[in-house]
């Protein structure tokens, strides 16, 4: 995860990783076969304070998860969802939440 002073806020390294891995919601990357699933990636973002920082989030944990995919050698990731954890209490404060991305890597 990226600390409150380097959160990706231009986009331009996710830009890049974006350019090259395949991210698609469908399970196939079109007009591409895979030729191997690695398994499954995600990426989590640091908890989020307010509703203002939900972009930088949100990047953060796309980046995360395009991250490991290169990790394992993947250049593409197929069936990414979006999905938030959030904890609250509010008295006593711990109010807690987090995006995060999770899809399969695999080699096309």
């Amino acid at each position: 995860m990226e600390s409150q002073e380097n959160k990706i806020d231009d986009g331009e390294l996710l830009a890049l990783l974006m350019g090259e891995i395949a991210c698609v919601t469908t399970n196939e990357i079109p007009n591409r076969r895979a030729k191997e699933t690695l398994g499954i990636v995600r990426g989590f973002s640091a908890p989020i304070g307010s509703g203002n920082e939900f972009k930088n989030a949100d990047r953060e944990a796309l980046f995360d998860m395009l991250r490991n995919a290169k990790e394992i050698g993947a250049n593409g990731v197929v069936g990414t969802k979006i999905s938030s954890i959030s904890y609250e209490l509010i008295g006593s404060k711990w109010h807690i939440s987090q995006i995060v991305y999770y899809g399969t890597a695999v080699k096309v």
